[in-house]
């Protein structure tokens, strides 16, 4: 986007249900907890990241591009460091 272009968001409160992108290289097993993949996806939460969603079904994204997953959105909190 170019400065001063508008843009459409939402944001959504913990419990929320949402299809969020999964980024290429996880494989996904519902109960597991994501975090930012900083491109607009989402990812498998690593050691010392911040959680903001745990996802609904499985998923194996491995390879190929982005792929739609359901979600819930929780309280935004931090794995444990190392």
């Amino acid at each position: 986007y170019a400065t001063d272009d508008q843009v459409v968001f939402t944001t959504y409160n913990p419990g929320s249900g949402v299809y969020a992108l999964l980024a290429t290289g996880n494989d996904i097993t519902a109960g597991d907890f994501l975090a930012s993949n900083g491109d607009g996806a989402l990812k498998s939460a690593g050691t010392d990241e911040v959680v903001v969603a745990q996802a609904v079904e499985d998923l194996n994204n491995t390879s190929g591009s982005n792929s739609r997953l359901r979600v819930e959105v929780v309280s935004a909190h931090r794995t444990n460091p190392a």
